[in-house]
């Protein structure tokens, strides 16, 4: 997760917009302001050596469902490719433009937002 709040923000609104989310661009800059966790890492380093054991029950397990649904396995593909289109994967996009603003022009940020958030400034 990057620390970057603009960073953050770009990417929870095109996730946002991906998906169809109903949430305002508000309610997304705050959650691009909440404090994150350690979710895990691929890597096998002392630090996380022993939080990629639970990563690993908590991911992956999609590949045996895909293995036995092929039409499914399509589907995901599908969708997959999409998202990374979407997400900037692709030479012709960035996922977000030099100020990391949403299509509206709104910017977030910890100094202009913590307040309606109800969280602390960084």
């Amino acid at each position: 997760v990057s620390p970057s709040i603009p960073v953050r923000f770009a990417a929870i609104s095109h996730l946002a917009e991906f998906v169809g989310s109903s949430l305002s661009e508000l309610q997304l800059c705050c959650l691009a302001l909440q404090e994150s966790g350690f979710m895990g890492s691929h890597d096998r380093t002392p630090i996380n050596k022993q939080a990629a054991g639970s990563v690993s029950k908590r991911y992956g397990k999609w590949h045996t469902f895909l293995a036995k649904d092929p039409q499914l396995s399509e589907t995901i593909h599908r969708e997959g490719k999409e998202g990374l289109r979407i997400f900037g994967y692709e030479p012709e996009r960035l996922l977000a433009d030099e100020h990391m603003q949403s299509k509206s022009g709104f910017q977030c940020s910890a100094e202009q937002h913590s307040e309606a958030c109800g969280v602390n400034k960084r």
